[in-house]
């Protein structure tokens, strides 16, 4: 039975629930993270939001240490139906947590070296967020018991309370005139209780604790660990621009560009969505139903990407005004081009669902290497010149060369042909469509508030339009809307 077949309403339907969860709570989040983004930088100024994005940047670099593969590989185990769940988080637990412990002291030496010429508020907000990673790291290990099987539900309301949590104190921070080091403490307790509400949660359906096993854990991490270099390189690859700029730039020039990177960094969400979404579908797929199943799910990665990228050159200038004031217009060039390149990185997200899926993991790291020496190469070339801009101009080449070398990955190791162009040229011109419709309008220097907000959901319905015509809708959506309909009649 293939992927796409109408008897597979069921997995339809779950498929469509996880994303629909997923980008609603990503919604939502993502207009709480706004009124803090705004709180910041109209309260504190670029320089102070700056030090923000630099910790955030430091820390979760030093995340991925504690990561190793381990959650990616302990979603596609789970998900795999014949191994003791129980004993995986229990064992997965154990061993990320202890990595936690080592690595955190071990980091926060390294960013107080490195940043030592820098101001004590920076100091400061990186050994604070730093100490947020044990608790990230078992979260991430608890949240795999929903993800294996498609439940977002209470992984949704721990995104939700964190982020409520962690924007109602920073306007607390801002209204009390406190410095940006409050509102550092504020993420580090959104993710405590984010975690601790996790964990309980998925305790209540297993009885799972940290388990200590040196041989099982080497074994663990013999599996995970080229993964876990892949990914390390990826986090580096995503954070050079920013790390180089610390260097070469000044916090206000990283405060424009973290502006940008916050509003495109709402969008890198979902394609994480995505990938923990289809993981489990790859993995059950079979050698003669491979193709449909990595197609099908390469046409969601395309809509998303083109989506994404439209709506941020659309209303990008409208976004950046809205969350940050009308200072911060140097923000809006990088934000739209680091918004073109969305569509790459879903693209790329979805190919490497399909190496991780299907075992092929070995190369990733590989490919990423390459990427990483490709983008800080090109990041010190463009930056001292162009600033900013440079910085997103670097990145977006990197993005359109990353997507070969996945293909080339996927169809020398996995055996698999993608249809990249085949899946992608529907939502292309579906995002062009209202990119050049909605021109004159969202080009112009006036443009006034109000109506960059109305273009938001207009690009949407445009877009969502010009597919359906071009009839590249995918068939696992029109599978359940059938279904829908036949249940209502």
């Amino acid at each position: 039975m293939s992927f796409a077949e109408g008897t597979a309403d069921g997995t339809h339907r779950r498929i469509l629930n996880s994303i629909s969860t997923g980008v609603s709570v990503t919604i939502f989040v993502s207009i709480l993270g706004a009124i803090s983004v705004r709180s910041i930088t109209t309260h504190l100024g670029a320089a102070a939001f700056g030090i923000f994005v630099l910790v955030q940047a430091f820390v979760s670099l030093v995340w991925n240490f504690t990561d190793l593969g381990l959650s990616q590989v302990l979603q596609r185990d789970i998900a795999r139906d014949d191994k003791d769940e129980r004993g995986l988080l229990s064992y997965a637990m154990g061993l990320r947590v202890t990595l936690g412990l080592i690595v955190v002291p071990v980091a926060a030496a390294v960013g107080l070296l490195v940043y030592s010429q820098r101001s004590e508020a920076l100091k400061i907000g990186l050994v604070l967020l730093l100490c947020s990673v044990p608790f990230s790291v078992a979260q991430e290990v608890a949240a795999a018991h929903y993800t294996a099987r498609l439940r977002n539900v209470n992984l949704a309301v721990a995104a939700v309370m964190q982020q409520v949590i962690f924007v109602g104190l920073v306007i607390l921070a801002v209204e009390l005139k406190m410095s940006i080091t409050y509102c550092v403490g504020a993420a580090l307790i959104g993710s405590i209780v984010a975690a601790t509400y996790t964990v309980v949660s998925a305790r209540r359906e297993i009885a799972f604790s940290p388990a200590f096993n040196k041989a099982v854990w080497y074994s663990m991490l013999r599996t995970s660990s080229p993964i876990g270099l892949a990914y390390i390189i990826g986090s580096l690859y995503l954070k050079a621009d920013t790390v180089i700029l610390s260097f070469l730039s000044t916090v206000k020039q990283i405060g424009y560009y973290g502006v940008s990177y916050a509003i495109v960094s709402v969008f890198l969400v979902l394609p994480v969505i995505l990938t923990r979404t289809f993981i489990p579908v790859l993995v059950k797929a079979t050698n003669e139903s491979m193709d449909d199943a990595v197609n099908s799910s390469l046409a969601f990665f395309a809509i998303g990407g083109t989506l994404s990228a439209t709506g941020i050159l659309v209303c990008g200038p409208t976004i950046v005004r809205l969350i940050s004031g009308p200072h911060f217009g140097p923000a809006v060039f990088p934000l739209r081009v680091l918004g073109l390149g969305l569509i790459f990185i879903f693209m790329t997200n979805g190919l490497s669902s399909v190496c991780l899926a299907r075992g092929f993991t070995s190369k990733l790291f590989v490919m990423s290497v390459i990427s990483l020496v490709l983008n800080i190469a090109l990041n010190i070339a463009a930056i001292p010149k162009l600033g900013i801009d440079g910085a997103a101009d670097a990145t977006l080449i990197c993005e359109v060369l990353s997507v070969a070398f996945m293909t080339y990955l996927v169809v020398t190791y996995v055996r698999v042909r993608p249809r990249v162009l085949g899946v992608l040229w529907r939502p292309l011109l579906a995002g062009a469509v209202p990119s050049a419709v909605l021109a004159p309008i969202y080009l112009r220097d006036n443009l006034s508030i109000t109506i960059g907000i109305v273009l938001i959901p207009v690009v949407g319905i445009v877009y969502l339009g010009t597919l359906a015509a071009l009839r590249g809708i995918p068939p696992e959506m029109s599978s359940v809307l059938r279904s829908f309909r036949r249940a209502s009649n």
